[in-house]
């Protein structure tokens, strides 16, 4: 569903792409309305890029670990140290004891799960995702071959007070006996919903009928939580973590994007699959990074900024980022719906009644755009305030109305916002 606005051919003449990448976005939409937020000044709360300063203690932590000289290569499953330290952290919330065989160590969230698709999948099999969909499922399962099923959403509406819903007999209709994987994102990009234990436990009755099947979850937000809301992990669900791999991230906990570590929670079995296809992808990854999170993870857990530990501290921002954001919309007389996160770096608008100017109905070539860009276009160009509209994680659900607002900014870009939206 990308519009012609952001879509990238990838052939040429000279060098034939892969099939199965070349109409794949190359920039894609962030890169479309980060030209495009630059070129007008706009406030770009678009990309679920963290402004705010990386505290101290970790870039020290950082810094710690390149004068202790820990800059060779390491083991390729992950450095022992944070591996120990990782097992150490999940074990409780998972009721378990983990060790270092239930823990290995990506680029990042983005190659773990890469190579966990590379792991365990044939070609042809295929990937169950929900949709809304964050981006790189899609183009990763296509390169191992897979097929990949979609499963909408029911949309926020009046009919279900305005919460993003599982279908579960479309869900399990999606199953068949070549499904190998689905994928659960929570807290969910774009949506902002965290899967509750109800709507987790009915997904592993579902995927307990299925016995190839696994689950993988993306939980990168797992500590961006709002209004009390609970991180439920499915790994912990009665007879799951044998089928599961906990995907997450430092960039999200600890606001490091550029750091580019990940990790997968799991079975020794599956953690050695996903292994099988890193060691020959990436072998080892940053290792300062690596051993700087197993002093980062200790320091988090001591009081910071007020609170009880880092994690609080974190939360306790977003949180009111979230509600000074919301205040800021409520007064700014747009005629639109706030449909409030109960997880992530975002909460989406819904704009299906906001009027545009005919210039933005339609791309550079003349054709019409979905209502949510024609929305973003306008907002960027005359609003100066530049929000991502939905369509690009658009599959099979029909909802071109929404925008995702990126809350991982710092206060005085927040507060710039209420001079970009002034109250009415």
């Amino acid at each position: 569903k990308d519009t012609p606005s952001f879509r990238t051919t990838m052939d040429s003449e000279k060098v034939h792409i892969n099939s199965r990448l070349k109409y794949l976005p190359l920039t894609g939409i962030w890169g479309h309305f980060n030209k495009k937020a630059a070129a007008n000044g706009a406030l770009n709360l678009g990309q679920g890029n963290p402004s705010y300063k990386v505290p101290d203690y970790i870039k020290r932590c950082k810094h710690e670990a390149i004068d202790e000289d820990h800059n060779q290569a390491c083991d390729s499953r992950g450095h022992p140290k944070l591996r120990k330290t990782l097992a150490n952290h999940y074990s409780p919330a998972l009721g378990r004891e983990l060790d270092g065989d239930n823990v290995v160590v990506g680029v990042g969230a983005t190659n773990v799960l890469a190579c966990s698709f590379l792991g365990i999948m044939e070609p042809d099999d295929e990937v169950i995702c929900f949709d809304p969909t964050f981006d790189i499922y899609q183009p990763q399962v296509a390169m191992v071959h897979g097929k990949i099923n979609f499963v909408a959403f029911d949309p926020p509406s009046t009919d279900n007070n305005w919460k993003w819903t599982v279908n579960y007999d479309r869900l399990e209709a999606a199953f068949t006996d070549k499904t190998r994987v689905i994928i659960i994102n929570t807290p969910h990009n774009p949506t902002g919903k965290v899967f509750n234990r109800d709507e987790l436990t009915k997904i592993a009755e579902i995927v307990k009928k299925f016995p190839r099947v696994f689950v993988f979850t993306d939980e990168v937000y797992s500590n961006i939580l709002y209004d009390k809301t609970e991180h439920i992990m499915m790994a912990g669900i009665d007879g799951m973590f044998e089928r599961t791999l906990t995907v997450n991230s430092a960039s999200k906990i600890f606001s490091v994007t550029g750091w580019k570590v990940g990790w997968g929670i799991g079975p020794a079995e599956l953690c050695h699959a996903v292994h099988a296809a890193s060691q020959f992808n990436t072998f080892s990854l940053n290792v300062p990074a690596q051993v700087a999170l197993e002093k980062i993870f200790a320091e988090a857990d001591k009081p910071y900024e007020g609170e009880e530990n880092y994690y609080l501290a974190q939360r306790g921002y977003y949180q009111k980022n979230k509600e000074r954001v919301i205040e800021i919309l409520k007064k700014s007389g747009l005629n639109i719906k706030i449909i409030e996160p109960q997880g992530s770096f975002f909460l989406t608008l819904y704009v299906k009644d906001i009027e545009v100017p005919e210039k933005y109905k339609t791309d550079e070539s003349g054709a019409a755009v979905p209502h949510d860009v024609a929305v973003s276009e306008y907002f960027t160009v005359e609003k100066k305030v530049t929000m991502l509209p939905y369509t690009p994680f658009l599959k099979t659900c029909d909802a071109p109305y929404f925008l995702r607002v990126a809350l991982c900014k710092t206060v005085e870009e927040i507060e710039e916002l209420a001079n970009r939206l002034p109250a009415q």
